[in-house]
């Protein structure tokens, strides 16, 4: 596989939803509290280690980040990441992913057996593969990512 930088057609990163941040960061808060003043029967280092495994969820799930190259689609949070082959898709549309399939944030599977990376619940964009799973992800700029994407779909 070649490197990304050599045929990159579009990068895009899309932040948490600012509710979610907002929620975290009090979370985060709680549990620094709960680490200066332990409450009797729970140790400190299981609050603390509590905390630091928080600090590396937030920090991996905190950017959806979303690569277009000319071969492929690769989308995904830190290492966990799903690609597909740009010859492998059969359709690509932008639109919104229904609350009842999902059911919330992050890497999401669906009631049809489809994967979505959601990071809020704007318009987003669906692929659909010839041979593999349906995917949905969230993006900042849906229709830009379909227009880059249909010309090079074989039909």
């Amino acid at each position: 596989m070649s490197d990304y930088s050599v045929d990159l057609i579009h990068y895009e990163e899309v932040s948490f939803h600012p509710v979610i941040q907002y929620m975290l960061l009090g979370v985060f808060a709680l549990m620094a509290y709960l680490t200066t003043e332990v409450p009797p029967g729970i140790s400190s280092n299981i609050l603390l280690l509590v905390m630091v495994i928080l600090v590396i969820v937030y920090m991996t799930f905190r950017k959806l980040r979303i690569t277009v190259s000319d071969t492929r689609l690769s989308v995904g949070f830190g290492y966990i990441r799903h690609t597909v082959r740009i010859d492998n898709i059969d359709t690509i549309e932008a639109t919104h992913a229904p609350w009842y399939r999902y059911g919330g944030f992050g890497v999401r599977m669906g009631w049809d057996w489809s994967v979505a990376y959601i990071q809020n619940w704007r318009l987003g964009v669906k692929v659909v593969p010839k041979n593999g799973r349906a995917l949905y992800f969230s993006s900042n700029q849906p229709d830009i990512i379909v227009e880059k994407i249909k010309p090079k779909l074989a039909h």
